[in-house]
């Protein structure tokens, strides 16, 4: 059976000024449930789906840090996300990594890993990496710094 019969596609956000032609060419997609449109969703819900999901895909070419990777992290997710900028320094080496402008890297990375068996061991590699962050932490090194 195909992957994309096996999972399905959730995309989560507002919508954007330039969705319009995504959902265009996505509609039989959508239409059959392979894709789902959530749109905005709680801090509640995010986390349930994290939880719940089998791989989150975040394929940013510009991130200021990457919150939602390590909030994906936290909830024991395994990620998918960008090989350059914030989003690879924050994932380490506890995430697929991929090229963001190449749609064949993303596709492999994601059949790959859906294909595997991998799932425990990056489940609880995620899981060790999002406790080196926490807001405590954060504040810990702000304060160092300003005192230095």
């Amino acid at each position: 059976m195909e992957i994309r019969n096996q999972h399905q596609l959730v995309l989560v956000g507002s919508s954007g000024w330039k969705n319009s032609d995504i959902y265009l060419k996505a509609k039989d997609y959508i239409d059959n449930g392979q894709i789902v449109i959530a749109g905005y969703m709680s801090d509640d819900e995010l986390k349930l789906l994290y939880h719940n999901c089998r791989l989150f895909i975040y394929p940013s070419v510009y991130e200021g840090f990457g919150l939602p990777i390590i909030e994906a992290m936290a909830s024991g997710c395994v990620v998918a996300t960008s090989n350059c900028g914030a989003t690879a320094e924050i994932a380490g080496s506890s995430a697929i990594l991929f090229d963001p402008f190449d749609s064949n890297s993303i596709k492999k990375s994601i059949f790959e890993y859906l294909k595997s068996n991998k799932n425990m061991h990056l489940t609880d590699l995620a899981r060790a990496h999002a406790k080196n962050f926490s807001w405590k932490i954060t504040v810990d090194e702000l304060l160092n710094r300003i005192q230095s």
